[in-house]
């Protein structure tokens, strides 16, 4: 694992959470997810996480994912029937240490490819 920096050099995460709509199966959320983990990777954002509640890294500007990042993934899970609502974080809870977060990251969640190249 890299060192973990501080100030100017320090990686942050950005906190993501979502709620899916009532009713889904437990095979519908998987698909879901698995869904947004793909389309994530794609934009060379890494996740990590379950339950609906994700830490986003970013490939492009490992400082910390841009505001255009953030509205990206947003916006997939909004025009996505199956998620109820994207929960807003508090300015202040939105980012935290990257390096930190891989730490505590569950290790039942899923963790799309992007996110493993960005802790490689």
């Amino acid at each position: 694992m890299k060192k973990a920096r501080m100030g100017a050099y320090q990686e942050l995460a950005w906190r993501l959470h979502f709620e899916v709509v009532t009713g889904l199966t437990t095979e519908q959320k998987a698909q879901l997810v698995k869904s947004f983990a793909d389309f994530a990777d794609t934009s060379q954002l890494g996740i990590a996480g379950v339950n609906g509640q994700f830490i986003v890294v970013s490939l492009l500007n490992c400082s910390a994912p841009t505001i255009a990042e953030q509205r990206l993934l947003e916006n997939w899970l909004t025009a996505n029937h199956q998620v109820h609502r994207v929960i807003k974080i508090s300015p202040l809870e939105q980012f935290s240490d990257a390096h930190l977060e891989f730490l505590l990251v569950d290790t039942e969640g899923i963790k799309n490819e992007s996110f493993v190249r960005f802790f490689a």
